[in-house]
């Protein structure tokens, strides 16, 4: 029979490897990998809370109305329909342009995911954890001035008088039509 030996860290291990977990949980935030991002504020540089107006950006719209199960960081805004949080990144930029489009619009209006790092799939947006049991996955679709109607096989694209929906439960698109006005 075997028996287990409890090891605890010596004093130089915990000096060097609280520096490093901090580190690493940073690198984690930074890329969108590993940790998830923490909560923004109702408003940020570049971005505020509800649909741009013409001409002044790019709509997010993050919908979990299809799974109001679970509580999102983030408190839905959308009057009209719980489960919807809607925001303007100002300007339409993202700050990689050739960046993961499935990220890059949920960093610039300050919305929190968390990429798996085996799958590579996003897994939790705002706080939403999508449920591959119910084929319940986070999907993307976008739309602009040219194409008003939800288009899943279209990536996201930055810019003016655009909108990236971000939507959970698989094959689906925001249950709200762009241009998104509030």
């Amino acid at each position: 029979m075997m028996t287990e030996k409890k090891m605890g860290m010596s004093t130089m291990s915990r000096r060097i490897a609280g520096p490093l977990v901090a580190v690493l949980l940073a690198a984690g935030a930074v890329t969108g990998t590993g940790a998830a991002q923490a909560a923004g504020p109702a408003s940020g540089p570049g971005w505020h809370d509800g649909a741009c107006a013409a001409n002044e950006g790019q709509t997010v719209v993050v919908d979990h109305s299809a799974d109001m199960s679970q509580k999102p960081i983030i408190p839905d805004n959308w009057k009209a329909k719980p489960g919807i949080l809607v925001r303007c990144n100002v300007g339409g930029q993202w700050a990689d342009s050739h960046g993961d489009p499935r990220v890059e619009p949920l960093t610039a209006v300050g919305i929190t995911f968390k990429v798996d790092d085996v799958s590579g799939l996003v897994t939790i947006v705002n706080g939403i954890h999508d449920v591959g049991q119910k084929q319940a996955y986070w999907m993307y679709s976008s739309a602009n001035k040219v194409n008003k109607n939800w288009d899943l096989w279209a990536p996201p694209k930055e810019g003016v008088d655009t909108w990236v929906g971000v939507t959970l439960g698989g094959n689906r698109i925001p249950s709200i039509n762009p241009p998104v006005k509030k």
